[in-house]
């Protein structure tokens, strides 16, 4: 779906988190498209900057803040992509993960309650919250998510997620959910704890270290390149207001990739010769994850990228 903002008059869209790896990818999205961009973050500017976007440095814990961007610019939507992303940090850290998942969604869910006009609200959540739900290897829906959950991280997203929805029931903030799967793409870090398998195997690959596979790689994955989730994002806010009903929309491929088929893959289109060293399941690890796709495809259009392979040798050429 391509919009230009423009045909509706300008609109003004503030991202949390905007000068993370995702942040930034939607900055630049929104801009091309033709919106009014603000960047909260706790970053001064991302690596790569994007031209026309006001960078802020800011916590969205802090109400005041959030409330008087909302005010002052006439915001009308969020993205609030801020938060610990990182699994293993938010069992290191449960409280100040609680802090940066929870306290900041409730925070700028309530600084959007108290603005004049609906703001609108689109929360990153993942796809965490199925669980071992996957191991069936069927594709997962967005009804049906974890009885139990294994780490904190997807505690908090799920309880971030029924937070919207009584917003939303209650307050009538026009909301939006989406699940992320295992996002991929130009800019992520592959020293930061919040990289995914992609970045790790690919800077290993390029050292010509050796890649580890737990469970022989056995797991599968549903990778997605970060160009088409932001795409689908923006296209979210082509959706009458109505459909703003805390609605959840997984955001994946479609298809899944064992992990060491990543790893071959990754290792021909380098040229590397790494080794790949096996190593036993880790206690947690989700064994298959898959998304549903038909509602993202029904409500926004999404026809995301299923050539994994053609995509990374874009990526790592």
């Amino acid at each position: 779906m391509e919009f230009d903002a423009a045909e509706e008059g300008s609109q003004t869209v503030l991202i949390t988190g905007g000068a993370g790896f995702i942040g930034t990818h939607l900055c630049r999205e929104l801009i091309r498209n033709g919106y009014q961009v603000l960047s909260l973050d706790l970053k001064t500017y991302p690596p790569h900057p994007v031209s026309g976007v006001d960078y802020i440095v800011g916590d969205a814990r802090e109400f005041n803040t959030v409330a008087h961007l909302l005010k002052q610019h006439a915001v009308n939507a969020v993205y609030h992509l801020a938060a610990t992303v990182s699994v293993p940090l938010c069992q290191k850290d449960p409280v100040e993960s609680y802090s940066q998942n929870m306290s900041a969604t409730l925070n700028v869910l309530e600084a959007c309650r108290m603005q004049v006009k609906p703001v609108r609200f689109a929360f990153a959540s993942s796809a965490a919250l199925y669980g071992s739900l996957g191991d069936s290897r069927g594709a997962l829906s967005e009804h049906t998510i974890a009885n139990r959950f294994s780490s904190f991280y997807a505690a908090q997203k799920h309880a971030s997620e029924k937070m919207i929805e009584l917003y939303c029931e209650y307050y009538k903030i026009p909301a939006l959910v989406f699940r992320f799967f295992n996002v991929y793409g130009h800019g992520q870090d592959p020293s930061s704890p919040y990289s995914g398998v992609i970045t790790i195997f690919s800077k290993l690959a390029k050292e010509k270290k050796p890649m580890t596979l737990y469970n022989a790689g056995e797991q599968t994955r549903d990778f997605i390149p970060v160009t088409d989730i932001v795409r689908a994002l923006a296209s979210a806010l082509m959706l009458p207001e109505e459909k703003w009903d805390a609605d959840v929309i997984n955001l994946g491929s479609g298809t899944s990739t064992s992990v060491r088929e990543l790893a071959e893959m990754i290792r021909t289109i380098t040229g590397s010769n790494s080794s790949i060293v096996d190593a036993p399941p880790r206690e947690g690890d989700v064994l298959h994850s898959l998304a549903d796709i038909k509602r993202a495809k029904s409500l926004l259009g999404h026809e995301p990228s299923t050539d994994l392979s053609k995509r990374l040798g874009e990526l790592l050429i």
